[in-house]
């Protein structure tokens, strides 16, 4: 998935490892309507996953990235040595 024709970048997260990842990445969430995220792994794999599912729909490595629609439910989880970081688009 790509994110869509005409959004643009608003905000971006500091960095996140498994020491100071948000606790509510790591369970259900979603992003409001309107706005997209794109998260960027530095290092590291990061598993999404959608709500209620026990296998990820996507692994993501160091140097790959991975889009969040709206309104989606999901969570994240880390290997020990991830770092990344999310860019917000409306």
């Amino acid at each position: 998935m790509s994110l869509p024709p005409g959004v643009a970048p608003y905000k971006t997260t500091p960095r996140f490892g498994v020491d100071t990842v948000p606790r509510g990445l790591l369970k259900d969430h979603s992003l409001k309507a309107g706005t997209w995220g794109l998260i960027q792994v530095h290092s590291g794999r990061l598993r999404y996953f959608l709500a209620g599912e026990l296998k990820p729909s996507a692994e993501v490595g160091a140097g790959e990235s991975w889009v969040v629609p709206p309104e989606t439910l999901h969570f994240v989880e880390l290997t020990p040595d991830a770092a990344f970081s999310i860019v917000f688009h409306r």
